[in-house]
Order: C-alpha cells, then structure tokens, then sequence
C-alpha cells in the first residue's frame, strides 16, 4: 500500500463514519486533535488532499503502529507479507477509531450508533468468534 492507497482508505472509513452518524470533530479529535478539524475536513472533502509522513506517521502512533519507509521497486510483484500487514494495521485501526467513537459518545451520554460501519465490525467480530470456537 502506498500513500495514496492509505490516505484514501483512511478518507473512505473516516468518510463512512461521517455517514453512519459521527461529527468530523469526533473523529479528527481522536486521530489529530480538534485543532486540526480545518486540515481533516479539506482532507475528507477533495480527494487530491493527502496527509504527508508527519501526519500519517502521528496516526500511526496513535493506534500503537510506527510508519516505516521501504522502497520498493515499481515493477517487482507486491510482497504478501506488506499486504499481510497492511491488511493487518486497516482491520486493527477501524476497530480502535470506533471503540474510541463509542467510548466517546458513552462519556458524553449519547445513545450508540447503528450504522454500516458498526454492523461490519460487528459482523467481523461474529465471525471472528465462530472461528476461535470451531477450532
């Protein structure tokens, strides 16, 4: 996954959260702070903004993930174990952002939400279990 490729899944997540309910400042404060909310909106409106290594290498951190630079050359196959772990990282960050969401909206007496992304990390969570107790 390159840059663009992680700037976009974290536009579409964030933007799939946006839809099932949540404020853009809930969920920039979580990732940047509310001081960024300016930078994360025009980031979540235009498709031509991305972050750079600071920003992305600071989200990293967040959910316990440090940024790592490989140079890879352009015509060699992707390695499965990058994609493992890049698969990974996405799994493990949309389950952090939104037990964070959730946490945030139980503070602040909020009812939960039921929306797609909820019912896909449900479902994730479903089918996760069914595998441990098969096995």
């Amino acid at each position: 996954m390159d840059y663009v490729e992680l700037n976009a899944e974290l536009r579409d997540f964030c933007t799939k959260l946006v839809n099932d309910g949540y404020n853009k400042s809930q969920i920039c404060s979580l990732l940047l702070g509310q001081q960024k909310l300016p930078m994360f909106s025009a980031f979540l409106e235009s498709e031509n903004r991305n972050f750079g290594i600071g920003v992305l290498a600071q989200i990293f951190d967040i959910f316990g993930y440090r940024l790592d630079l490989v140079p890879v050359l352009k015509d060699s196959e992707e390695e499965p174990r990058f994609t493992e772990l890049n698969n990974r990282f996405t799994e493990n960050y949309h389950l952090m952002l939104t037990e964070g969401l959730a946490n945030q909206e139980k503070t602040d007496g909020r009812s939960e939400r039921t929306g797609e992304v909820q019912q896909a990390i449900t479902d994730i969570a479903l089918e996760m279990f069914k595998k441990i107790t098969n096995q």
